[in-house]
C-alpha cells in the first residue's frame, strides 16, 4: 500500500484510509499503478556499449606512439647509413635535444640541423617545426638556421608549402633512397 504514495492523489496515510474505505476506487488506484508500472521503460542491464573506452584510447595511443617511435628510430638509423662520410650529432643538452645535426653538410661548412618525425601528420609537422627554430636557436642562437625535417614520406602539398615559405628542407626515404624537394638539401640525396 506505501508503493502507492505519490500516485492518484494519495500522499500519505491518511489518504491511503480514505482510499481503503472506498473498494472499488482502491483497485482502480492499484491496476492504474500496475499500468503505469508495465509501461515504464524497463533499465538494461549494464551500459550501452561505447565505441572504446579511456583503456583502449590509452592502448591505442601507445601503440602508436610505439609505432611512430619505431619509424623515428628506423629513419635516423637509415639516414646514419646513407651518410656514412658525414659526421652526425645527436643533441644531448636539456634545451637543445634534437635528432641530428649533420656537420658540414654541403662541404661548405654548413650544419644542418635534421628533426625526425614518425608521421606525416600536420600535427607532427607543426612541432617539429617548433623544436627546429627552438634548437637551432639553442645551438647557433641568432645566426641564420639551417633546418631540415626528415620524414617518412613527402608531406602533402599545403605542409610542403609552408616547410618552403619557412626555410625548413624536406627530406624522406623511399626504400633505400633520400629524397628532398628542397635543392639546397640535393647534396644529401645523392650521398653514399
Amino acid at each position: 500500500m506505501v508503493s502507492l504514495y505519490g500516485t492518484k492523489g494519495v500522499s500519505d496515510a491518511a489518504d491511503l484510509d480514505v482510499l481503503a474505505s472506498n473498494p472499488a476506487r482502491l483497485k482502480a488506484v492499484i491496476d492504474a499503478r500496475r499500468i503505469e508500472t508495465l509501461l515504464r521503460v524497463k533499465l538494461t542491464v549494464g551500459n550501452e556499449l561505447p565505441l572504446k573506452d579511456e583503456g583502449d584510447i590509452k592502448v591505442i595511443r601507445e601503440a602508436l606512439i610505439l609505432s611512430r617511435r619505431r619509424t623515428h628510430n628506423r629513419l635516423t638509423n637509415a639516414l646514419e647509413e646513407l651518410l656514412t662520410g658525414h659526421t652526425l650529432r645527436e643533441g644531448n643538452e636539456p634545451s637543445a635535444m634534437y635528432d641530428v645535426l649533420i656537420e658540414n653538410y654541403d662541404g661548405r661548412n654548413s650544419d644542418l640541423l635534421v628533426e625526425v618525425k614518425g608521421s606525416a601528420h600536420p600535427a607532427e609537422v607543426r612541432m617539429a617545426i617548433g623544436q627546429l627554430y627552438a634548437y637551432w636557436f639553442a645551438l647557433k642562437g641568432d645566426c641564420d638556421p639551417n633546418l631540415a625535417l626528415l620524414l617518412p614520406s613527402a608531406p602533402e602539398a599545403q605542409l610542403a608549402n609552408l616547410l618552403r615559405w619557412l626555410g625548413i628542407g624536406v627530406l624522406w626515404f623511399s626504400g633505400s633512397s633520400l629524397h628532398s624537394s628542397t635543392p639546397r638539401l640535393q647534396c644529401l640525396t645523392q650521398s653514399r
